[in-house]
């Protein structure tokens, strides 16, 4: 019998890696604990302090006061609850991938021979699934696609750290590629696609993110969009949509919607951690036109951390009900929210110029 436990090689060389995030952030502390004015982007946390989704305060306050009322904190089902996810699907995911799920479904309705409208209010909380955080969504939809043939994302060489250590804690492996640059731009289809080429039926998914992280680079042109959306076609491999950052693009640009077939083939991973910038509450989504996407994440959620946490659930719901009751406010909460990230965007521009130009 041997003493102690054996790891597993994969699990010893996750414990080698190195996180350059964590040295990144206690400096961050350091120096935000020094000068108020400092501009946390370590972690996220690129926070408007005082920015608070209208809504969601006064949300916090009741549930506190019910609990300490009732003396208990109960859970909602795995995948969220109810009435958040028809919110979610309302007023949260990507334009165009609600607009082709409500054509699918008006066309369910016509051939059931029901009323259009009841039966959308009916089942658009099919089509989204609430996760803890958007690293919780990314985990889930990463491990749909993982089978013992198709272990490979291929990914943006330009990504966030945790997407290798995401794809890597759930078996699978990154296969970089210099996709996109931090002006948007997309390589050529025939150069990605012949990088591609000797691993092309190992390839799960891939693994794109709308706005990437951290360079911020969107693409707002169709004919780069075309490309991208042509590299997806010909590898004809799912696409996991890291929207982190959703509706976050600067400069008055907008990012381009997809096409029909590949909006399709997409699963959307969203974090209200980053776009409503509360990164403590941890809460993200995934939606995708595949209902038995969603309810897998049913399962996943069972399995590895419950239900997501229910008071930012229920103060999330209080603030996105506001697009029906006080559209207005929730607008111009949106546009001061997007101004001042825009504001601290430049700051951080502004100093890695300087510090690029002082080498």
């Amino acid at each position: 019998m041997s003493d102690g436990i054996l790891l597993p090689e994969w699990a010893i060389r996750t414990l080698s890696k190195k996180s350059t995030i964590t040295v990144v952030a206690g400096k961050a502390r350091l120096l935000a604990g020094q000068n108020p004015d400092f501009v946390r982007a370590d972690i996220g946390e690129v926070c408007a302090p005082g920015l608070f989704p209208p809504g969601y305060r006064e949300s916090l306050e009741s549930c506190a006061r019910e609990v300490l009322r009732e003396g208990r904190i109960g859970y909602t089902v795995p995948d969220g609850d109810p009435k958040l996810k028809k919110l979610i699907f309302k007023y949260a995911i990507p334009d165009d991938q609600r607009a082709l799920i409500m054509a699918s479904l008006r066309d369910e309705a016509g051939n059931k021979g029901v009323d259009a409208d009841k039966h959308a209010e009916a089942n658009i909380q099919q089509y989204v699934a609430v996760t803890p955080g958007g690293s919780g969504a990314l985990g889930a939809v990463v491990s749909i696609f993982i089978t013992e043939e198709k272990k490979l994302f291929v990914i943006n060489q330009r990504t966030w750290q945790n997407h290798n250590l995401i794809v890597d804690m759930h078996g699978g492996m990154i296969w970089p590629v210099p996709l996109i640059d931090a002006s948007g731009r997309v390589a050529e289809p025939d150069t990605i696609l012949e990088l591609c080429d000797p691993i092309r039926d190992k390839i799960a998914a891939l693994l794109f993110s709308e706005v990437n992280n951290p360079d911020g680079a969107v693409i707002t042109e169709p004919t780069e969009q075309a490309k991208l959306e042509k590299i997806i076609r010909k590898l004809d491999v799912p696409l996991i949509l890291d929207s982190a950052y959703h509706g976050m693009v600067f400069d008055g640009k907008n990012a381009v919607p997809f096409s029909r077939d590949i909006l399709r083939r997409t699963v959307v991973c969203g974090s209200f951690s980053k776009t409503h910038q509360i990164p403590g509450e941890r809460l993200g989504y995934v939606s995708s036109c595949d209902t038995r996407v969603v309810k897998y994440i049913y399962f996943y959620n069972r399995s590895h951390s419950g239900c997501p946490a229910v008071t930012p659930q229920k103060s999330l719901a209080a603030h996105l009900a506001l697009n029906e009751s006080a559209p207005q406010e929730v607008a111009a909460y949106n546009r001061q929210l997007l101004n001042e990230m825009e504001q601290r965007r430049d700051i951080l521009m502004a100093a890695v110029k300087e510090s690029s130009a002082g080498k």
